[in-house]
């Protein structure tokens, strides 16, 4: 006969290795300058910080639309691009000028 299963990790309780490593990145995060260093950061390599900055959002959207006609989504993120510059997606064609 088996053991009896351990419960395991109550729900919602984060696990210890997560919350020590978290812990260590927001203690190095302010060793090395904090928030000033990271914009300072920012601004020398913004394709990386953006490659960052794009990992945060959600990878899905919900919503629940009412609407029987076309439906235009637009993104600013307020850098200026050269018009043959502009990124797209799939199925989506940036807005003109």
């Amino acid at each position: 006969m088996a053991p009896p299963r351990s419960p395991g990790r109550p729900r919602g309780v984060p696990n210890k290795i997560t919350t020590t490593v978290k812990r260590s990145i927001e203690a190095t995060y302010s060793g090395i300058g904090g928030l000033d260093a990271f914009i300072a950061w920012a601004r020398e390599n913004p394709t990386e910080f953006y490659r960052l900055w794009a990992k945060m959002l959600p990878l899905q959207v919900q919503a629940d639309l009412k609407h029987s006609g076309a439906v235009t989504i637009i993104v600013e993120t307020g850098i200026s691009r050269a018009p043959d510059q502009s990124d797209s997606v799939a199925g989506c064609r940036p807005k003109s000028p």
